[in-house]
């Protein structure tokens, strides 16, 4: 099962912080988690106070009974090591946050069409140093569970796999979503032995394509209307924390969707149970078949 007992939202006025609030808050339900809502005041800036009692109030009105939630004011002028701080200190099992804040305004960015395009500086350093999974969120899905519908699990066939598999089983349960795995092949790809298929549910929602991984996961999460894409990030060591892989960033940064980053070196949200490290030698035996006709 998902383990999750504490989840950080960064907080501010902007619509992807409201729509992160809303996710958070979805899953702390699902999970008994406490919800930590955090804002951090630059003390150089006028409007921080005013903003602060804004919170505040947004905060009281989404508070439910069953959600342990709290909001909490930190001080510091770079958002980004403050929350890396915070999140690290609170031993936070994921992150949830817009993918922009107040400083990349929300009119300039619907009259620019570049909301998948943007990723402000604050959310780009919490996902390159936080251990824990980070979900950024959509500002155009601002309710929660229900915006939720379809989710894009890429896959690669590496050690990680079986637990990708078990995330997104875990995450179509929490969303009562459709969930797709996806492979794509590309020059080096892992070829793994041949043997025999199987047609379980996980199984027909097995997707094979071709071509830059970018480029084809972009295009599936387009044609899908895909919701939630989750990638995972191979940095191994403390010196490639602030480093989540060439693909990973590109994904990251021009997703149209909600995006959900887990690093391999990280916090482990679910453990691989036998179903899932079988459905990972399935599904790379259907890859290698399709490898073998190609």
């Amino acid at each position: 099962m998902l383990d999750l007992q504490t989840i950080v939202v960064p907080v501010d006025t902007s619509s992807g912080s409201e729509a992160a609030l809303h996710l958070g808050m979805h899953l702390a339900s699902r999970r008994d988690a406490k919800v930590r809502a955090v804002f951090v005041s630059d003390p150089s800036t006028a409007a921080a106070c005013d903003m602060r009692a804004d919170l505040e109030a947004r905060v009281a009105q989404i508070r439910r009974p069953d959600v342990d939630l709290s909001l909490e004011v930190l001080s510091g002028s770079v958002p980004g090591q403050v929350l890396a701080g915070y999140t690290a200190e609170m031993d936070a099992d994921a992150v949830v946050m817009g993918k922009h804040g107040v400083r990349t305004t929300d009119r300039l960015l619907t009259y620019l069409g570049a909301y998948g395009q943007v990723l402000g500086g604050t959310a780009e350093y919490v996902v390159r140093t936080a251990s824990c999974p980070v979900l950024l969120t959509s500002p155009r899905f601002v309710h929660g569970s229900s915006d939720v519908r379809r989710i894009l699990i890429a896959i690669d066939f590496s050690e990680y796999t079986p637990a990708a598999i078990r995330l997104g089983r875990e995450l179509a349960e929490l969303f009562e979503a459709e969930v797709e795995y996806l492979y794509v092949r590309t020059e080096g790809s892992p070829v793994p032995a041949t043997g025999p298929d199987s047609d379980v549910r996980e199984m027909r929602s097995f997707v094979i394509e071709e071509g830059p991984a970018d480029r084809v996961i972009l295009e599936r999460v387009s044609d899908r209307s895909v919701d939630l894409l989750m990638i995972h990030s191979h940095g191994k060591t403390a010196d490639q924390r602030m480093r989540i892989g060439h693909v990973a960033e590109k994904l990251v940064r021009s997703a149209p969707c909600s995006v959900l980053t887990v690093k391999s070196f990280g916090k482990v949200p679910v453990l691989a149970e036998g179903l899932d490290r079988d459905l990972a030698v399935r599904m790379s035996r259907r890859a290698a078949v399709a490898d073998f006709h190609a």
